[in-house]
């Protein structure tokens, strides 16, 4: 710490030049002055650094021991503040630039909304803009509640939000309603069908008749669960029925098979060391390029986007960025793979396939893999066999064909 303390008050790299510099040395010991990286360069000279309260010390005892000292070099803040007082027009640069920092970082730069998922980010903005929150407001005439009230009243689907501002940077946390499941009062009609072929292995028949029992076999579109149920005998009449809309569920077990192929033989990105860098300034949301369109590469070329933005830390952020677009430019070239490696990425090609035909609440009971070759594809056959609820409402949307190619 001492030694960050020396270094930021300032230092002097002196040549110390006489018959006797060593006579030097012992003046500075014995009147208590620091010196530093003391080197002998001859006979006749030395050099070492002085920190800035010795230097004058320092001079004293080189004149008392017959000696000559010359500074070759100063550093540290404390000499730089003494370079600083003779520039006066640097001096109020650096005092305006300080003042125009205070006044950006009472305003708003950079809004960051989190927390929303169904309600898009551009109508959250939208809602804020009309209250005040906007890019280069006034975050000290922020008004949390009145800015709460007046969003929640224009976007009925959130339930909460809130502005936090940090510096120059706003982050705007909401929560979204969760909506409230519709009602089902049991009218109405219809018949609970299979969406999938499969042999039943549980029946959940909370509302209307089973028209299956554990171990049968359907096909998709059968009816599982009726909604037509009996009534009652009046007066010795044939009996009665009334429609209810059915609910419940039925576990089955269902089969899947698809099938892909593919040759080994792959293309790949080689580049060809050839890339091209172009900036641009972007200032409140305007860019402007520092490059014309010579030199970019329009096909056959990956571009990545580098992006700096001024400011200081979490503190503050100021609506000015400096953009680089890097091309880099790459060729196709053709790659063998092994056949084990090409039906690796196919398995995991059916097995993301298969992810997204099985119903959420489903689970995989056993997967075989079959991989052979023709006419030099490789092909591989996934044939799985699933638990999961094939019950679907009259009217519902199918679900996916069990098998597909």
């Amino acid at each position: 710490m001492d030694e960050l303390l020396e270094r930021a008050r300032g230092e002097a790299r002196a040549a110390v030049t006489g018959t006797q510099p060593q006579n030097f040395l012992n003046a500075c010991a014995r009147q208590g002055v620091t010196l530093k990286n003391c080197k002998s360069v001859s006979g006749t000279e030395l050099r070492c650094t002085v920190p800035r309260r010795y230097l004058a010390a320092a001079a004293r005892c080189a004149r008392q021991s017959q000696c000559e000292m010359r500074v070759l070099s100063r550093r540290g803040a404390g000499y730089a503040a003494l370079r600083l007082k003779r520039r006066h027009a640097l001096l109020l640069g650096l005092f305006t630039l300080l003042l125009l920092l205070g006044a950006a970082s009472l305003r708003v730069w950079d809004i960051d909304v989190v927390g929303n998922e169904r309600v898009p980010t551009a109508e959250i903005l939208g809602a804020l803009e009309s209250c005040g929150v906007a890019v280069g407001a006034d975050w000290t005439d922020f008004d949390a509640d009145l800015i709460r009230s007046r969003v929640l009243e224009q976007i009925p689907e959130l339930s909460f939000l809130t502005v936090n501002v940090r510096g120059s940077r706003a982050q705007v946390i909401v929560r979204e309603r969760i909506p409230l499941p519709a009602l089902d009062d049991g009218a109405g009609g219809g018949d609970i069908v299979a969406a999938r072929s499969g042999v039943v292995e549980r029946v959940d028949a909370f509302r209307g008749v089973a028209a299956v029992r554990p171990g049968d076999a359907v096909l998709a579109g059968d009816t599982l669960i009726s909604g037509r149920v009996p009534g009652v005998e009046i007066w010795g009449a044939e009996t009665k029925y009334r429609d209810v809309s059915p609910l419940g569920q039925v576990w089955a077990r269902t089969e899947y098979e698809f099938t892909a192929a593919d040759a080994p033989e792959l293309r790949q990105k080689v580049p060809t060391g050839r890339r091209a860098d172009h900036y641009a300034l972007i200032f409140a949301g305007k860019r402007l390029n520092f490059y014309q369109n010579t030199g970019i590469y329009r096909t056959g070329c990956d571009t990545i986007y580098t992006e700096w933005t001024l400011g200081l830390g979490e503190l503050f952020t100021l609506p000015v960025s400096l953009l680089r677009e890097t091309q880099v430019q790459y060729t196709l070239q053709r790659a063998q793979q092994t056949e084990e490696e090409t039906a690796a990425r196919l398995k995991d090609v059916l097995a993301a396939r298969l992810d997204r035909a099985l119903s959420p609440e489903g689970r995989l009971l056993s997967a075989d893999y079959e991989v052979r070759r023709e006419d030099g594809a490789v092909v591989v056959t996934l044939r799985a066999q699933c638990l999961e609820n094939i019950a679907q409402k009259t009217g519902d949307r199918p679900g996916e064909e069990e098998n597909g190619t």
